[in-house]
C-alpha cells in the first residue's frame, strides 16, 4: 500500500520512477495461508484507498504542461495511474452489470429470447476461449517465474530447485487469488493485524549473504 501512494507522491512533484539493478531487499512471508489472505487483503484495501485519493491528481497531470528545463514524466505518470486502477474489481463489475441487463431484457424488449439465445451461444464459445486462454495465462506466467530466477540466481541463495519448481507451478494461483480479493475489499472493513514473524535471521547474516553475491559477481567478471 505504500508502494503505490509513495510512488504516486514522487510522480506528482514531477520526479521519474526508474528501474534501479542494485536494489535489494528481504521480506519475510506469512507463516500460513490464512495469515497471507488476510495480508494480501489488507493490501488490496489500501490499494482502493490509493485509487481513491490518487489518482484522479495524477490523471489530472498527464494532461498538464511540462515547465521548461524540467524533464517530462509523463510515462510514470501514466504507468502510476494504470497501476492504481482496480482492474480486477472493475472487470468483476462490468461482467455483472452486463448479465443484469441481460436479464432485464424482457421488461424493455420483446425478442428477449432472441437475445438470452445469442448471449448462450456467444457464452459457449466464450467458453472455449476462455479455456484456451487461461491455460495461455497459465504458462506465460509460470515461464516468468522461471526467467525470474534465471535472470536473479546470483542474489536468490538456499533455495533449492524443487522449491522453485514448486513457487513457479503455483504462482499464477497465487496471482488469481487477487482478483476476488480486490472484490471483498470493496465490501469488507479491513483492520490491520499484526503479522506473526518467527525467522531469526539477523543484519550479520543478512550482509554476509550480501557479500557472498558481490563477490562472486566480480569472480564472474574477471574470469570472463
Amino acid at each position: 500500500t505504500e508502494d503505490w501512494e509513495f510512488s504516486a507522491d514522487q510522480v506528482l512533484q514531477g520526479r521519474n520512477i526508474v528501474y534501479c539493478d542494485e536494489a535489494m531487499f528481504y521480506d519475510e512471508q506469512p507463516t500460513s495461508n490464512k495469515i497471507m489472505l488476510r495480508q494480501r487483503l489488507r493490501w488490496m484495501k489500501g490499494h482502493l484507498l490509493v485509487c481513491l485519493t490518487k489518482t484522479g491528481s495524477l490523471f489530472k497531470k498527464l494532461f498538464k504542461r511540462t515547465p521548461k528545463g524540467k524533464k517530462s514524466n509523463k510515462f510514470s505518470t501514466y504507468d502510476n495511474m494504470v497501476n492504481t486502477l482496480p482492474i480486477c474489481a472493475t472487470s468483476a463489475f462490468l461482467f455483472l452489470l452486463n448479465w443484469t441487463f441481460i436479464l432485464l431484457t424482457p421488461l424493455f424488449m420483446p425478442n428477449y429470447l432472441d437475445v438470452w439465445y445469442d448471449h448462450l451461444l456467444g457464452l459457449s464459445w466464450h467458453g472455449v476461449g476462455l479455456v484456451w486462454q487461461t491455460l495461455a495465462s497459465y504458462i506465460f506466467t509460470v515461464l516468468t517465474a522461471f526467467v525470474l530466477y534465471a535472470v536473479e540466481h546470483k542474489r536468490i541463495q538456499g533455495v533449492s530447485f524443487g522449491v522453485k519448481l514448486f513457487s513457479a507451478l503455483f504462482f499464477p494461483i497465487f496471482m488469481f487469488v487477487s482478483i476476488p480479493l480486490d472484490v471483498i475489499a470493496i465490501f469488507k472493513k479491513v483492520e490491520w493485524k499484526t503479522i506473526p514473524h518467527n525467522d531469526t535471521t539477523n543484519h550479520e547474516k543478512v550482509n554476509q549473504v550480501k557479500t557472498d553475491v558481490s563477490q562472486k559477481t566480480v569472480k564472474v567478471g574477471k574470469d570472463a
